[in-house]
């Protein structure tokens, strides 16, 4: 699924999986939205060029709590998450097995924006370039 423009959005308790983008976010894809919310997500087995799981690319920023990401495979940045120029929240979320083929940031990938995280578990993430698990890039 892919959202774009000025749209105030609230997912919960969905499962996205086996899924593949050419471009941004094999399950879900965010650019330049209104606010995103995600809660209780499952989201397995997907891959895209950035994003295996999940990219959300522009302002104003997105929040995941209590989301589940594993086996998500991407090419350039974020197996599970890949975030750029965003506040990107997180909040008992859980990534694992996230892969980042020719990239940084296996499971999580934020680029130019901010990260705050709280209960955040991170494993088994792969990545061709930085951060096996997770990358910060020009942001904080």
């Amino acid at each position: 699924m892919a959202f774009s423009g000025a749209v105030d959005l609230a997912l919960d308790t969905l499962t996205i999986e086996g899924n593949t983008a050419g471009e941004d976010g094999g399950g879900l894809s965010f650019a330049n939205t209104g606010s995103v919310a995600v809660e209780a997500g499952i989201l397995t087995g997907n891959r895209a060029a950035r994003g295996g799981g999940i990219a959300v690319v522009g302002p104003p920023g997105w929040a995941d709590q209590g989301s589940v990401f594993t086996d998500n495979v991407a090419n350039a940045g974020g197996g599970s998450i890949y975030a750029e120029e965003t506040a990107t929240i997180l909040v008992d979320s859980w990534m694992t097995g996230g892969l980042a083929l020719m990239a940084e940031g296996g499971n999580l990938a934020v680029l130019g924006g901010s990260l705050a995280a709280e209960r955040l578990g991170l494993g088994g993430g792969s990545a061709g370039y930085n951060g096996g698990n997770l990358a910060i890039r020009n942001g904080s």
